[in-house]
Parts: structure tokens; sequence; C-alpha cells
């Protein structure tokens, strides 16, 4: 319960749904078709990112909008539900007949495609059950501890085993090293970027092929690990100052289905780790050919 009494709930991850509006009639509000995406907020909040049609003009399009917005919150507000649901909705597309669609057919098919999205009650999260799902402090902290877990393996890697090679395109301990010291800006980046901006885009990050063939092998180890202690502290500083809310800024990925700023990293810390037991593979390995 909340301090107000109000037992508020979101979802745990953006989720997308639809709906095509459609009802016989010889004139307008027989056709309307809505798509949105609900991601997770600690209120109720509408944003459109759909475009209409050209025909329309600016203030009849926002008018639309509007009906929209208004369906959305008074589904909202009339769910029901033994508790009370909140989630940033976003209208991402729609689609218009010139001849049956209207204000109203927008606002009847708004109100429909919400009902099922609503009425799941395994959707709906308390926020004590979110902050689990999410626990950030715990990721945070992870982050943190990283470099030295890292850099204390790469230590344990005999020197003359440390750019070796397991085989000819496969990385050595070295060029993991390298890697994972590197990228720290990008991220912070693309966090600014998804504090900033309603509908940001995120492109994949890839070794390049420079990487891949052993560009790596000639970056200064040293130089590397020193780089990644003093750039993962500027990522810890930056993300001990989010609010709940930033921590569920999301964007579109290019490869993944949904992508949140506790995803990205989430992700930066998985990845590091996957390259850590590479490390710690390459520094038990006996049988060097």
């Amino acid at each position: 319960m909340s301090e107000s009494g109000w037992d508020y709930r979101t979802i745990a991850e953006p989720t997308e749904f639809e709906h095509e509006f459609r009802r016989q009639t010889c004139g307008p509000s027989g056709f309307a078709f809505v798509r949105f995406r609900c991601e997770p907020a600690n209120s109720l909040s509408f944003v459109s990112q759909a475009e209409w049609p050209r025909q329309l003009g600016a203030q009849y399009s926002k008018r639309v909008e509007q009906a929209v917005e208004r369906a959305v919150t008074e589904a909202f507000e009339t769910a029901g539900m033994a508790y009370t649901p909140v989630c940033r909705v976003v209208l991402v597309s729609v689609r218009w007949d010139d001849v049956q669609s209207s204000e109203k057919a927008f606002y009847l098919a708004a109100r429909q495609a919400l009902v099922p999205f609503l009425s799941d009650p395994a959707k709906w999260h308390t926020r004590r059950g979110l902050e689990e799902i999410l626990d950030t402090q715990t990721l945070i902290a992870s982050l943190e501890a990283a470099p030295g877990i890292i850099i204390g393996l790469v230590r344990e890697v005999p020197p003359e085993n440390l750019k070796r090679r397991p085989a000819p395109n496969k990385w050595s301990a070295h060029e993991h090293a390298c890697h994972i010291s590197s990228g720290h800006l990008e991220f912070l980046a693309r966090l600014e970027l998804m504090l900033s901006d309603p509908f940001p885009k995120i492109k994949s990050m890839e070794p390049s092929p420079d990487e891949e063939t052993g560009s790596l092998l000639s970056v200064d180890l040293e130089e590397a690990l020193s780089r990644y202690v003093q750039e993962r502290a500027l990522v810890v500083k930056r993300l001990k100052e989010l609010s709940p809310e930033d921590w569920q800024r999301t964007a579109e990925h290019e490869a993944f289905s949904h992508y949140s700023v506790h995803i990205m990293f989430r992700h930066m810390l998985i990845h590091e780790m996957l390259h850590a037991y590479r490390i710690d593979e390459l520094m038990l390995k006996k049988d060097w050919e």
C-alpha cells in the first residue's frame, strides 16, 4: 500500500497490443485501428508517437489523439480492479479510413483495446514486486565490484599465456580483458539518449572486424585496465543518481523485443561476466598446442 492507502501496481516489462474496431455503419465511427505499448511507471501517463494521415490536418489529428487519451484515462480509472494500475501508455501506430473513421471510433477502439490488458492480473505487479524484479541496488553493486574480480582473474593468467589464442578465431585473455575495458562511454551516451528522447532507437554494438582479427593484441593491457576502473567509476556514479522512473525508461532496440535502462546495464554486467568466464577458462587451460 502507498502512503495514501492505495495499492498501485505497474507492469514488469513493456507490453504491446492492438485492436481493430469495426461496426456496420454507412457513415463515420465505423472503423479505427490502434496499437499501444505500455511501459512500467510509477504513475499513469499518455504519449503519442503515431503518425496521422496528412489530410486530417494538425488540428483535427490533435482532436482524435485527445479522444484516444481520454479513452485511456477513463479505461484505467474504471478498470474495476482491487488495485490501481499505472503505466506509461504509448500510442504506437494507427490506421485511418477516410469514410468510416472518426474521433468516436478511435475513442471506442482505445477503450476496447485496453479491456483485456487491464483485466489480466498476471501482468500487474506491486511496486515492491517490481523493485524485486529490477533490484537496481544489487545491479549497481555488482557493476561496481566487477573490475576487482576481472582484473584479479587477468593477473592470474601466466604472462606467457596472456596473448595466446586457444584457436585462430578465438580471443586470448588479453583480448577479452581489453574488450570489456571499452564501451563505457557508449553506454553512458545511450543512457542520456534514453533519458532525454521520448522515442529513442538503439543500435547493437559488436566487435569490429579488426578486433576479431587481432587488433586488440596491440592494445596496452595496463592502460586498458586502468581505463576500465576509471570509466566504470563514472558509470556507477551516474547510475546512483537515477530515479526509479529513470531505470524504467525504454527504447526501441534493433535486436531485442524490448529494452530498458535496467536491461541495458544488466546486459553490461552479464556481457563482461561472459568474457570473465572465458579469461578464467584460459587461465586454467592445461593443454596449449
